[in-house]
């Protein structure tokens, strides 16, 4: 189980590209939610280059997709795919996958993540948290479970009392 619950709330997360072909462009990302972002656009991640061009990746939560980053090692995080994104030329719709890396090391929520790749039309960004790493919880059984646990107890209990008792 994982706790993103921080990522609801507060200011979107942003960083500045400083290198490669989206050198200059700000990201934004408000994941889990819709805000504003660069200044007058609704989604949940943008990129933005005041003056030039900005663009919603992501518009929304809604219809996104959850699995584990490793299949194999639920500690390493998850990773969402946004839903379908907004229209991308001839190659269909614009796609984002965000990987929540587990950080156990981050105690606070992140101010910036990394942008992996972006191509035109698929963005991957990186953010390293700690609600990435999964979270211990009781296995909690179903009540007949329980129920009949106790009922062959029982049984048990009453036939080792009985042959002390009557010396069967």
């Amino acid at each position: 189980v994982y706790n993103l619950n921080s990522f609801g709330v507060g200011s979107p997360l942003a960083t500045k590209v400083t290198k490669g072909p989206n050198a200059g462009y700000t990201y934004y990302v408000a994941p889990c939610r819709v805000a504003t972002l660069c200044g007058a656009f609704k989604g949940m991640v943008a990129k933005c280059d005041p003056g030039i061009s900005s663009a919603i990746l992501a518009s929304s939560p809604k219809g996104a997709t959850w699995a584990m980053i490793n299949q194999q090692d639920p500690s390493s995080g998850i990773r969402m795919t946004a839903g379908k994104g907004p229209k991308c030329g001839s190659a269909g719709f614009q796609r984002v996958a965000i990987n929540f890396v587990c950080d156990p090391g981050q105690t606070t929520r992140p101010r910036n993540f990394t942008v992996v790749s972006s191509g035109t039309c698929a963005t991957t960004i990186t953010l390293r948290t700690v609600e990435a790493c999964p979270k211990n919880i009781a296995v909690i059984f179903p009540a007949w479970i329980w129920t009949t646990n106790v009922i062959v107890l029982s049984v048990v209990f009453v036939y080792i009392v009985a042959g002390i008792i009557f010396k069967v």
